[in-house]
């Protein structure tokens, strides 16, 4: 921290105490006590001191405490906590609230015990964490974005899935080499069936090329003349 210069400490410290009068941030991010006066830049939190002296207990690993007033900020850290903040923070490690509540105002030495356990349930063993919400805050505002969307509506925009057909294996690919030189017979052409002719059509022909005949009528007999000199025996002379 020596490289910081007493104005930059004291600008970052300004900013520092505007974000902690900001609702949400008024008000520890674990107990709920008023007017906090520590912070968590990894966690992005502001909190009371008894808060605070459990977070140190737990290791830096964890989390990383500092005094708003009393410690020097770097840039990045600010920037930290002007990403998060209480409010934002809690929907992470503990967005159910009213199922996960913070211990009760009991006697000191038993609200410590209990706290201590709520705080390491909350951070160290991320009991009551919302994992989506974790890795949209990691992603970013734009990627979280739009993983969301291609969650969504954006499914109807993704590529269509390229069907492949398999080519069927071939014949050879199974049949022994031996039974492949065989040469094959050829293929016997059979004749196309015959259709079966129409009765009626070559008896109508035949009917048709038959000259009609004409029908003769008997020639008229010739009358009998009586021949001359023959006397009619019925007439007698």
């Amino acid at each position: 921290m020596s490289g910081l210069n007493k104005i930059t400490i004291e600008r970052n410290q300004k900013t520092l105490l505007e974000l902690v009068v900001k609702p949400g941030n008024d008000i520890c991010a674990d107990c709920k006590a008023r007017n906090p006066r520590w912070a968590s830049h990894n966690l992005g939190i502001f909190i009371c001191m008894g808060c605070a002296s459990i977070h140190r207990k737990i290791g830096t690993h964890i989390t990383k405490v500092k005094s708003i007033t009393m410690d020097a900020w770097t840039k990045e850290q600010v920037e930290s906590m002007k990403s998060f903040g209480n409010i934002k923070s809690n929907a992470i490690y503990n967005p159910n609230e009213l199922r996960y509540p913070p211990p009760p105002n009991l006697m000191d030495a038993e609200r410590d015990s209990e706290l201590e356990q709520y705080i390491r349930s909350k951070y160290e063993y991320k009991r009551f964490l919302d994992k989506s919400a974790l890795v949209a805050s990691k992603l970013g505002p734009s990627r979280s974005a739009s993983s969301v969307t291609s969650g969504g509506s954006s499914r109807s925009v993704s590529t269509p899935l390229t069907t492949t057909t398999s080519k069927p294996h071939s014949l050879n690919s199974t049949v022994p080499k031996e039974v492949q030189d065989v040469p094959r017979p050829s293929a016997v052409v059979q004749p196309p069936a015959s259709q079966p002719r129409s009765v009626s059509q070559p008896l109508l022909m035949m009917q048709q090329s038959r000259p009609r005949t004409q029908q003769t009528q008997p020639a008229p007999q010739p009358k009998a003349v009586p021949a001359e000199g023959v006397s009619n025996p019925r007439n007698p002379c």
